[in-house]
C-alpha cells in the first residue's frame, strides 16, 4: 500500500496526457479557447512545492522528445485539415540561420480583431525565428496567411498571458503562477514566455 506522500505526489494519467514535455498530449484535446473541452485531471504537486505567486515555484522545463516530435506531427495533419479548435494554427517560420522553414502547432488568444501568440514553453527556436524575421505564416484547415508580428513588453503581455494561461490549462506546468495570480506575477512571468501582437495578413499572402 502506497504511503500517504506517495498519493499525495501521484499524478492522474489524464494529466500525463495533458502535459507536454517528456509527458505529452495532442495539443488539440488541450481546452478550447471558449473551454467547450473538458479541462483534465489537475496535477497534484509534492506538499514541498508550493506554486502560488511569491511561494516556491517549479515550473517544466520543455524537451523536444521524439514522443513531442511525434504528437506534433500529427497535430499539423489535424491542423491542415481543420479537425482542430479555431484557435489551433500551425506555425511556419523560416529558420534565422538556415532560411528552412519550419513548423510547430499553436494556440492563439483572440479578443475581438486582435489576435496574440504567445510561447508558452518559452523562448524556443520559433520564437526566436519569429522575433528575426518579423512575420510567421498560420495555416489551419488548408488555409494560409502570412502575418507580422510584433513582440510585447512584459505590461502588455500580462493581461494575454493570463487569458491564456485560464485557457490552456495543459500548459500550466511550464508556468510559476496560476490563472489567478495578480498581473504583476504574470508581468514578470513574461520575460519567460514571449508574447507577440498579431498585425492584419500582409497583401495577397491568403492562400488556398
Amino acid at each position: 500500500m502506497r504511503s500517504a506522500a506517495q498519493r499525495q505526489t501521484s499524478i492522474h494519467w489524464s494529466s500525463l496526457l495533458a502535459v507536454r514535455g517528456g509527458i505529452v498530449a495532442p495539443f488539440w484535446l488541450a481546452p478550447t479557447m471558449n473551454g467547450d473541452r473538458p479541462q483534465a485531471a489537475p496535477i497534484r504537486w509534492p506538499a514541498n512545492i508550493v506554486r502560488p505567486y511569491g511561494r516556491t515555484a517549479l515550473a517544466r522545463t520543455y524537451r523536444v522528445t521524439p514522443i513531442v516530435r511525434f504528437v506534433n506531427r500529427i497535430g499539423r495533419v489535424f491542423s491542415w485539415l481543420g479537425i482542430v479548435p479555431r484557435t489551433s494554427f500551425i506555425l511556419t517560420v523560416p529558420g534565422r540561420r538556415s532560411g528552412i522553414p519550419h513548423s510547430t502547432p499553436v494556440t492563439l488568444v483572440e479578443d475581438g480583431p486582435k489576435r496574440w501568440l504567445v510561447a508558452p514553453y518559452g523562448d524556443v527556436a520559433w520564437v526566436r525565428n519569429a522575433r528575426a524575421a518579423g512575420k510567421v505564416t498560420l495555416s489551419r484547415a488548408r488555409r494560409s496567411q502570412t502575418v507580422e508580428v510584433a513582440e510585447l513588453g512584459p505590461a502588455d503581455s500580462a493581461p494575454v498571458l493570463k487569458a491564456y494561461l485560464a485557457k490552456v490549462g495543459i500548459t500550466r506546468p511550464y508556468f510559476d503562477v496560476r490563472p489567478d495570480s495578480p498581473l504583476a506575477a504574470f508581468e514578470a512571468e513574461a520575460r519567460r514566455h514571449p508574447v507577440f501582437l498579431i498585425r492584419p495578413a500582409l497583401e495577397g499572402s491568403a492562400q488556398a
